[in-house]
Parts: structure tokens; sequence; C-alpha cells
């Protein structure tokens, strides 16, 4: 039977990961934070649609994965796992976690499709209650327990091994709603962040208030991937005890 994923040691211990790295992953979170900037930019200088906010994903992906990888690595293997300090190169393992997040973006954007008709779309409210935010609340909550239960794939691809999307099922099975909880909390403490930090925030000029806001957002993101991290060498452990 596997473990029970310790919820507050994921979190803190990936909150603690982070800070204690910091100066190591600033370093390699630097220029894909440069890239990610300049299209933010150029995101909120367009005429919004669709297709260009798609674009803009797709092309913005390779900067996330290069963060990504870096925490990843930094977490699981220690500081010197990086192979440049400044996250400038491409090696088959940064091709591979490509590969997997897109499959998990698209895994997640039809989980979003589903659960949005089905919680926000859908004549009755959810549990017949009239609440607005109820629904997206709801919404959210079960794409994230998606993300949980199939994300094992990418702190796997991280350190050069393969995982199919079966393999991360079964391996959370059992911590669905564990792994629900660590990845939703970054995302409460990013979102509580930034609106106390709004008000102050209209004083900056356009380009400085668009700096912090991606910076609180990549501080929770390398958060949420160190969680995985970890959640992942303790599954790992766990699976590997058991048998």
């Amino acid at each position: 039977m596997m473990s029970k994923l310790p919820i507050f040691s994921m979190i803190f211990g990936a909150y603690g990961a982070v800070f204690r790295n910091a100066g190591t992953l600033m370093r390699a979170f630097m220029l894909p934070i440069l890239a990610l900037l300049v299209l933010s930019a150029v995101r909120d200088a367009m005429t919004a649609s669709f297709l260009k906010t798609a674009l803009l994903w797709f092309i913005a992906l390779p900067f996330a994965t290069l963060i990504a990888m870096a925490c990843h690595r930094v977490v699981q293997v220690g500081p010197d796992a990086l192979n440049n300090p400044w996250s400038v190169y491409w090696t088959k393992r940064e091709t591979a976690y490509f590969i997997n997040l897109i499959i998990l973006s698209v895994v997640m954007l039809l989980g979003s499709f589903i659960f949005g008709v089905i919680f926000l779309m859908s004549p009755e409210t959810p549990f017949g209650i009239s609440t607005p935010w109820l629904g997206l609340v709801l919404t959210y909550v079960a794409v994230a327990y998606i993300q949980g239960r199939f994300s094992m794939v990418l702190p796997v691809s991280a350190v050069g091994k393969n995982m199919f999307l079966s393999g991360s099922w079964y391996l959370t099975a059992g911590n669905g709603p564990r792994m629900t909880i660590i990845l939703l909390v970054p995302i409460a403490v990013m979102f509580a962040i930034t609106s106390m930090l709004q008000p102050a925030l209209l004083q900056f000029p356009d380009i400085a208030n668009l700096l912090i806001n991606l910076l609180i957002y990549v501080l929770s993101f390398a958060v949420e991937i160190a969680a995985l991290s970890l959640s992942y060498q303790f599954l790992r452990d766990s699976a590997k005890s058991s048998n």
C-alpha cells in the first residue's frame, strides 16, 4: 500500500528548497524571466484573441521548461546539477520535459473544458447552491486533481528517465487529494500576495508592475516544481520500500 504524502512537509519543504537555493535558481531563472517579460509586454500590447494568446503561450513554454528543469534538478540532484548556471542550454532532457509539459497541458485544458461545462455552464448551479464563484473553484480543484495525478512524469523526465501518464496515475494512487492540496497552496499564496500588493503596484510604471507580478508568479511556479520533485521522491521511495 502506498504511503500517504505528508502535505505540510511537502509544502514547507518546497518553499525551503527554493529559498535555500535562491542564488543558484535566480541565476538559472534570469534569462528565461527576461524572455517571459518581453513576451508578457508583447501580450499586453496586442489586441487579445485566442489564437494570439495560444501562440504566445507556446512560445513561452520553452522558457518555462528551462525554469522548471533548473528547479527540478537542483531539488533532486543538488545545486551543482545544472549544466550551465544561466540555463542557456537545451539537451534531450529538456526536449522530453517540453513534450511532457505539452501533453500535460493538453490534458489539463481538456479537463478545464469538461469540468467548466459541468460546474460553470450547466443549467443548475453546483449542488443546487447559487454561488457565482463556486463553479470556478470546483473547476480549479478538479483540474488540479488531474494535474497532480499525472504530473509525476515531469520530475521523472527532469532526471533523464521516462514515465507514461499511466505510470504517474499509478504512483499517485491514494494521494490524489493530497497532491491537489500540495499544488493549490502555492497558487493560493501567490493570489494572496498579488492581491495585497496590487494597490501599491499601481503606483509603479507598467513595466515595473509587470516585472514584479512575473517574479511572484515564477516564485510560486518554482515552489510547485519543487513540491512535485519532493512528492515524486517520497512516492518513489515509498514504492520501493513496499516491494
